[in-house]
């Protein structure tokens, strides 16, 4: 397979084939990122970094489904950067895994995708 759609795959267990066909939707746009804009380095493998893909798809997925280039914190280049996403604002994590998101009076708008809830070590 190739990378695209090894990662197709892998995020088919969090998101729904159409979703992530739907390049206009949250998770479409989440899917292309993670694929192909991603700025991290090395560039993440599937088979190698499953759980790290995932969680910056889920963390794409609700920055996109809440406007976050309207967000009063975190839009200026902390979300979506190349910067380990535990490092993203309002992002704690424990063991390289995403535990809690406080975006408390950060302008979000729309709805919390369910794709959060594949973040298992929410508390």
């Amino acid at each position: 397979l190739d990378r695209v759609t090894a990662i197709k795959y892998l995020l088919l267990s969090v998101s729904s084939e159409d979703a992530l066909d739907d390049g206009s939707s949250s998770q479409g746009k989440a899917f292309l990122w993670v694929t192909s804009e991603d700025p991290i380095e090395p560039q993440l493998q599937p088979g190698v970094d499953d759980a790290k893909i995932i969680q910056r798809y889920v963390l794409a997925v609700l920055y996109y489904a809440t406007n976050g280039k309207g967000w009063d914190r975190g839009n200026n280049g902390t979300w979506l950067a190349s910067s380990n996403e535990c490092d993203w604002y309002g992002v704690t994590c424990s063991n390289s895994m995403v535990t809690s998101l406080w975006l408390f009076s950060n302008n979000l708008s729309g709805t919390i995708p369910s794709e959060v809830g594949s973040l298992t070590n929410l508390a």
